[in-house]
């Protein structure tokens, strides 16, 4: 946090990336969130209707991105994480600048390596970097096509089910 805390408190732009774990973030991730409590003031004030911390003088204020991955099919097993990543903005003082969100992840590389047509996913992720960059907000259209739906959900369960099932073979094989 040392080298860490002083590029947090610079950034134009923060970008939290993590997988969906047990409906929140990784906890490295959540370590890392609640390290940057030392970017408030010990002292409350009224924002927004809500008592919270007003930031340190040496913080800018700052746009914060999810980015995240989750091997659940369906969209809404990002919710959790979204609201808590709203609410870590709300306290940090920082806009939610939107969420880049790839649900059934897993079957993007198999379906990259197999030259199926999901070259779209990847070209509206880098779209949204840009946008970013350039408007400091990504349209819902873009969030959209990175989230898109790769394959039918049946179709994923059983492709995800064939590989775990290879996966558990090839442990209790030893391999």
């Amino acid at each position: 946090m040392t080298w860490l805390d002083p590029k947090i408190r610079d950034a134009d732009i923060l970008i939290l990336a993590s997988p969906v774990y047990c409906d929140g973030v990784t906890g490295p991730m959540k370590t890392l969130m609640d390290r940057t409590v030392t970017q408030i003031m010990p002292v409350l004030e009224i924002r927004d209707n809500h008592t919270r911390h007003p930031l340190q003088k040496n913080v800018k204020k700052s746009k914060i991105v999810l980015v995240s991955n989750c091997g659940f099919w369906e969209r809404d097993n990002f919710d959790p994480l979204i609201m808590h990543i709203q609410a870590y903005c709300k306290n940090a003082n920082a806009e939610f600048a939107g969420a880049l969100l790839r649900p059934h992840g897993e079957a993007l590389r198999p379906m990259l390596d197999m030259g199926m047509p999901i070259k779209d996913v990847l070209d509206a992720a880098k779209e949204a970097g840009r946008q970013l960059a350039t408007t400091g907000k990504i349209s819902a259209d873009t969030l959209n096509a990175v989230s898109r739906d790769l394959l039918p959900r049946d179709m994923y369960l059983q492709v995800a089910n064939a590989s775990l099932s290879d996966f558990l073979d090839k442990s209790r094989a030893g391999q």
